[in-house]
C-alpha cells in the first residue's frame, strides 16, 4: 500500500478522534454548567460575605472571580467557562494557621502527595475517609483529635462531589472539573465553609502542635482537649 495513503490515513484519524473529543467535552460541559451571569454569583455570595467580583479571559475561557470574608474566613470561588477545561475551583483560608502539621490530600492526587516529604503518612481506622483521602502528619493521635469523626463524614461527602480536595495548615481548596450546575455551588461552598469552620474550632481548641510536650503531659492535655472538641461538636456553627 501506497506509504502517503497510510500516513494520510493516520492524519484523518488522528483529527476525527481530536474532533470527537472536542465535541464530548463541549456536551459534558453543557451537561454539568449553566450560565454563570456576574449578577447570580454576587447574589450568590450576598449572604456569604464574597462581595467582590471580576472577570478575566485566560486562554480563550471567560473566567469569573467571586471573593470576599465569610465571618474570618476568606473565600475566593472562580469559575471557568468554554475553552478545553471548564473548572469550579474554591479556596477558604484559615484565620490563623492550624499549625497541626497536617496535609489531607484526595487520593486521586497522588503526584502531590507530602511535599517536600515533611511528614509520614498518617493511617486512621476510617475505610470510608481512608479510600477518599491521603493524611499526612507528624502523629496519629494529633490527626485523631483534629478530624473528628464528624468531619472526616462531611470531608467525604465533599469528595463525593468534586474532583479534588487539598488541605493543608492555611487553607482548605477544593476543585470541580466540567463545572456544575448553579444549584450545586451554593451547596459546595457551605460544605466547604462548615469543615474549615470545625477544623478551626479544633485546631484553637487543641492549641499548636508542640513536639517538646512531656508524654504525660501529653496524653492528660489531649483528654481534656478531646472532652473540649467533643462538647464543640454539639454546637452549632458560629
Amino acid at each position: 500500500m501506497d506509504p502517503l495513503l497510510i500516513w494520510s490515513g493516520a492524519l484523518l484519524l488522528t483529527l476525527l478522534v481530536v474532533v470527537g473529543a472536542a465535541l464530548w467535552a463541549r456536551k459534558t460541559s453543557g451537561e454539568r454548567h449553566d450560565d454563570f451571569s456576574g449578577e447570580f454569583l454576587l447574589n450568590l455570595g450576598a449572604g456569604l460575605g464574597l462581595d467582590h467580583y471580576a472577570e478575566r479571559d485566560l486562554f480563550g475561557a471567560r473566567v469569573q472571580m467571586l471573593w470576599g470574608e465569610f465571618g474570618e474566613f476568606p473565600v475566593e470561588l472562580e469559575v471557568s467557562r468554554g475553552g478545553w477545561r471548564p473548572y469550579v475551583r474554591v479556596t477558604i483560608d484559615f484565620p490563623k494557621r492550624l499549625a497541626q502539621d497536617l496535609q489531607i490530600l484526595t487520593n486521586s492526587r497522588g503526584w502531590i502527595r507530602n511535599q517536600f516529604g515533611r511528614y509520614e503518612e498518617v493511617e486512621l481506622e476510617d475505610e470510608a475517609f481512608s479510600d477518599r483521602f491521603c493524611l499526612y502528619g507528624r502523629d496519629t493521635d494529633r490527626a485523631e483529635m483534629v478530624l473528628s469523626e464528624t468531619t472526616r463524614s462531611q470531608l467525604v461527602r465533599l469528595a463525593e462531589d468534586v474532583d479534588d480536595v487539598r488541605i493543608t495548615d492555611d487553607t482548605l481548596f477544593f476543585f470541580v472539573e466540567g463545572g456544575c450546575r448553579r444549584g450545586e455551588i451554593s451547596t459546595l461552598l457551605k460544605k466547604g465553609l462548615e469543615i474549615a469552620d470545625r477544623l478551626f474550632r479544633a485546631a484553637r481548641l487543641l492549641g499548636p502542635r508542640s513536639p517538646k510536650s512531656g508524654a504525660q503531659h501529653y496524653e492528660q492535655a489531649m483528654m481534656e482537649q478531646s472532652a473540649r472538641i467533643a462538647a464543640a461538636e454539639e454546637q452549632p456553627p458560629d
